[in-house]
């Protein structure tokens, strides 16, 4: 079922996302309207969609869920993996494209070397995740978990967990490699995440201002102490869609 093309997943940096209605119910969507709701809910920014679906499709064993895979190389480098159960929890998994760029990894460490040249470290970093990747993708899962809640009978709260995962000694950079950050803040464990139960209410009425607690959470997880300002965070946010 699954190509065997996204073994890479563990190979680099990579984002991943959980949203699951509190309360159990096995039987809350029908299979046949699982892709629908995804891709109704879908978000379009920068040229893709956010989940992907229109790739390849399958169903699960008993028809418990709906699964989708991308992977293309090229001018961009898209590498994902979602699911929606008919419980009516989605789970979704991205490779961070600027991982495998090799341009802007070592335009990064080059910009950091001249910034700071008499500055050693204990370990330099394995590689840089862009700020603004941790901006956008939090961002559109929780504009997307905001238009799934719109659709399926979540009669519960919901959990909402946004993260990041194989970051261990891989440091945060911009998105322009010749600006890096002014100081190098670099991951110290394998994974951040945010995890937040919200009502359905929240979720439906401001996704983007609960999304500026999960980035401001991942940073400081990162060490970034003094990171940007909800106000500064929400005028990233609007970059995305400027984009």
């Amino acid at each position: 079922m699954t190509d065997p093309s996204l073994e890479r997943f563990n190979d680099f940096p990579r984002f991943v996302t959980v949203i699951a209605p509190t309360e159990y119910d096995p039987k809350r969507l029908a299979i046949d309207r699982c892709l629908h709701l995804v891709a109704s809910s879908a978000i379009l920014s920068q040229g893709w969609s956010w989940p992907y679906t229109e790739g390849s499709i399958f169903h699960g064993p008993g028809d418990t869920y709906v699964l989708g895979e991308a992977d293309f190389q090229g001018f961009a480098y898209r590498l994902e993996q979602w699911r929606i159960y008919c419980s009516g929890q989605f789970v979704f998994r991205t490779m961070l494209e600027e991982g495998v760029r090799e341009k802007y990894q070592q335009g990064t460490r080059d910009a950091i070397k001249r910034r700071h040249p008499e500055r050693t470290y204990v370990r330099d970093p394995l590689g840089f995740v862009s700020f603004m990747s941790v901006v956008s993708l939090v961002t559109r899962a929780y504009i997307f978990a905001s238009r799934l809640a719109k659709q399926v009978p979540f009669d519960t709260s919901v959990d909402l967990r946004v993260g990041l995962r194989g970051i261990k000694g891989w440091a945060l950079g911009t998105d322009e490699a010749t600006q890096p950050l002014s100081d190098v803040y670099m991951a110290r464990s394998d994974g951040a995440v945010h995890r937040r139960t919200i009502s359905v209410d929240a979720i439906i009425a401001q996704p983007s201002a609960e999304a500026v607690l999960a980035i401001t959470s991942l940073f400081r997880q990162f060490g970034w102490i003094r990171c940007p300002t909800p106000d500064l965070i929400a005028k990233h946010q609007e970059r995305i869609w400027d984009s």
